[in-house]
Protein backbone atom coordinates (compact mmCIF):
# COMPACT_ATOMS: atom_id res chain seq x y z
CA UNK A 1 0.00 0.00 0.00
CA UNK A 2 1.61 3.34 -1.09
CA UNK A 3 0.07 5.38 1.59
CA UNK A 4 -0.08 3.83 5.45
CA UNK A 5 -2.01 6.28 7.40
CA UNK A 6 -1.43 5.26 10.85
CA UNK A 7 -3.67 6.45 14.49
CA UNK A 8 -1.47 7.11 17.30
CA UNK A 9 -2.33 8.35 21.21
CA UNK A 10 -6.54 7.45 20.96
CA UNK A 11 -6.57 9.01 17.36
CA UNK A 12 -5.30 12.25 18.55
CA UNK A 13 -2.23 12.11 15.90
CA UNK A 14 -1.09 10.94 12.81
CA UNK A 15 1.89 9.20 11.19
CA UNK A 16 1.08 9.04 7.46
CA UNK A 17 3.87 7.09 5.32
CA UNK A 18 4.04 7.22 1.51
CA UNK A 19 5.89 4.67 -0.34
CA UNK A 20 6.42 3.37 -4.21
CA UNK A 21 4.09 5.16 -6.23
CA UNK A 22 1.85 7.62 -4.64
CA UNK A 23 -1.08 8.78 -6.52
CA UNK A 24 -3.23 11.97 -5.98
CA UNK A 25 -6.29 9.34 -5.49
CA UNK A 26 -4.57 7.49 -2.80
CA UNK A 27 -3.56 11.32 -1.12
CA UNK A 28 -6.65 11.76 -1.17
CA UNK A 29 -8.41 8.99 -0.05
CA UNK A 30 -5.66 9.55 2.91
CA UNK A 31 -6.07 13.29 3.35
CA UNK A 32 -10.67 12.53 3.33
CA UNK A 33 -10.20 9.98 6.05
CA UNK A 34 -7.94 11.82 8.54
CA UNK A 35 -10.07 14.90 7.94
CA UNK A 36 -13.76 13.12 8.15
CA UNK A 37 -16.62 13.80 10.36
CA UNK A 38 -15.93 10.27 12.04
CA UNK A 39 -13.02 12.29 13.85
CA UNK A 40 -15.25 15.43 14.60
CA UNK A 41 -15.26 14.44 18.30
CA UNK A 42 -12.32 14.22 19.17
CA UNK A 43 -10.08 16.08 16.13
CA UNK A 44 -6.45 15.24 15.67
CA UNK A 45 -4.01 17.62 16.94
CA UNK A 46 -0.82 16.74 15.25
CA UNK A 47 0.16 15.03 12.12
CA UNK A 48 3.64 13.77 10.70
CA UNK A 49 3.56 12.72 7.10
CA UNK A 50 7.23 10.77 5.94
CA UNK A 51 7.56 10.92 1.96
CA UNK A 52 10.70 9.42 2.37
CA UNK A 53 9.68 6.10 0.72
CA UNK A 54 8.34 7.54 -2.45
CA UNK A 55 9.67 6.11 -5.50
CA UNK A 56 7.21 7.82 -8.24
CA UNK A 57 4.52 10.61 -8.00
CA UNK A 58 1.29 10.51 -10.12
CA UNK A 59 -0.22 13.11 -8.21
CA UNK A 60 -1.87 16.89 -10.27
CA UNK A 61 -2.13 20.20 -8.80
CA UNK A 62 -5.82 20.12 -9.05
CA UNK A 63 -5.74 16.79 -6.89
CA UNK A 64 -3.42 18.76 -4.27
CA UNK A 65 -6.06 21.54 -4.24
CA UNK A 66 -8.19 18.92 -3.27
CA UNK A 67 -6.90 17.75 -0.59
CA UNK A 68 -6.31 21.30 0.60
CA UNK A 69 -9.94 21.37 0.55
CA UNK A 70 -10.55 18.89 2.40
CA UNK A 71 -8.22 19.93 5.22
CA UNK A 72 -10.06 23.25 5.22
CA UNK A 73 -12.96 21.87 5.52
CA UNK A 74 -12.29 19.24 8.32
CA UNK A 75 -10.27 22.04 10.07
CA UNK A 76 -13.59 24.41 10.14
CA UNK A 77 -15.20 21.60 12.30
CA UNK A 78 -12.99 22.78 15.58
CA UNK A 79 -10.95 25.97 16.83
CA UNK A 80 -8.23 23.85 17.87
CA UNK A 81 -5.10 24.05 15.55
CA UNK A 82 -3.12 21.15 14.27
CA UNK A 83 0.71 20.84 13.89
CA UNK A 84 2.23 19.30 11.02
CA UNK A 85 5.80 18.16 9.61
CA UNK A 86 6.24 17.19 6.60
CA UNK A 87 9.22 15.41 5.42
CA UNK A 88 10.06 14.85 2.05
CA UNK A 89 13.53 14.74 0.85
CA UNK A 90 13.19 14.67 -2.91
CA UNK A 91 12.01 17.63 -5.04
CA UNK A 92 8.72 16.73 -6.34
CA UNK A 93 6.97 15.49 -3.17
CA UNK A 94 9.06 18.39 -1.56
CA UNK A 95 7.70 20.69 -4.42
CA UNK A 96 3.88 19.33 -3.62
CA UNK A 97 3.78 19.61 -0.12
CA UNK A 98 5.08 22.96 -0.15
CA UNK A 99 2.00 23.99 -2.64
CA UNK A 100 -0.15 22.00 0.10
CA UNK A 101 1.10 24.00 2.69
CA UNK A 102 0.40 27.29 0.69
CA UNK A 103 -3.09 26.38 0.41
CA UNK A 104 -3.73 25.49 4.02
CA UNK A 105 -2.11 28.58 5.18
CA UNK A 106 -6.00 30.08 5.84
CA UNK A 107 -6.36 27.24 8.11
CA UNK A 108 -4.02 28.78 10.95
CA UNK A 109 -2.20 25.27 11.54
CA UNK A 110 1.22 25.25 12.48
CA UNK A 111 2.91 23.34 9.13
CA UNK A 112 5.90 23.37 7.79
CA UNK A 113 7.86 21.11 5.00
CA UNK A 114 11.21 19.69 5.72
CA UNK A 115 14.23 17.80 3.56
CA UNK A 116 15.95 16.43 6.37
CA UNK A 117 13.56 13.99 8.80
CA UNK A 118 15.22 14.83 12.03
CA UNK A 119 14.84 18.22 11.59
CA UNK A 120 11.10 17.96 10.83
CA UNK A 121 11.03 15.85 14.00
CA UNK A 122 13.16 18.45 15.98
CA UNK A 123 10.50 21.07 14.85
CA UNK A 124 7.57 19.40 16.17
CA UNK A 125 9.08 19.46 19.93
CA UNK A 126 9.52 22.90 20.07
CA UNK A 127 6.78 24.95 21.81
CA UNK A 128 4.90 27.43 19.06
CA UNK A 129 6.45 30.68 20.39
CA UNK A 130 9.72 29.37 18.85
CA UNK A 131 8.36 27.95 15.95
CA UNK A 132 7.47 31.67 15.36
CA UNK A 133 3.36 30.69 15.28
CA UNK A 134 0.60 32.27 17.26
CA UNK A 135 -1.77 30.45 18.98
CA UNK A 136 -5.31 31.32 17.36
CA UNK A 137 -7.11 31.72 21.01
CA UNK A 138 -7.25 27.70 21.20
CA UNK A 139 -4.59 25.38 23.03
CA UNK A 140 -1.21 25.85 22.14
CA UNK A 141 0.67 22.36 21.31
CA UNK A 142 4.22 21.36 22.03
CA UNK A 143 5.31 17.96 21.13
CA UNK A 144 8.43 16.27 22.69
CA UNK A 145 9.39 12.54 23.17
CA UNK A 146 6.59 9.74 23.96
CA UNK A 147 3.21 11.40 22.28
CA UNK A 148 1.49 11.03 25.17
CA UNK A 149 -1.01 14.03 25.51
CA UNK A 150 -1.30 16.25 28.63
CA UNK A 151 -2.74 19.03 29.60
CA UNK A 152 -1.12 21.67 31.57
CA UNK A 153 -2.67 25.02 31.94
CA UNK A 154 -4.84 25.31 28.72
CA UNK A 155 -1.63 24.00 26.79
CA UNK A 156 -1.45 20.68 25.16
CA UNK A 157 1.60 19.12 24.77
CA UNK A 158 2.17 15.70 22.70
CA UNK A 159 5.10 13.27 22.69
CA UNK A 160 6.48 11.77 19.91
CA UNK A 161 6.78 7.58 20.08
CA UNK A 162 9.40 6.23 19.55
CA UNK A 163 8.62 4.50 16.35
CA UNK A 164 8.70 7.93 14.41
CA UNK A 165 12.80 8.50 14.87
Amino acid sequence: MPLKVEYLDERRGVLAEASGELTGDELLRGVADVNSLDLAEKPILYTFFDFNGVTGVNISTLQIRAAADLAIRGSRRHSISRVVAIYAKNDLPFALARMWEVLVNEIGWETYVFRERTDALAWMQLPLPQLGCHSRGGPTFVASIDWELILVDTVWSQKMTPMIQ
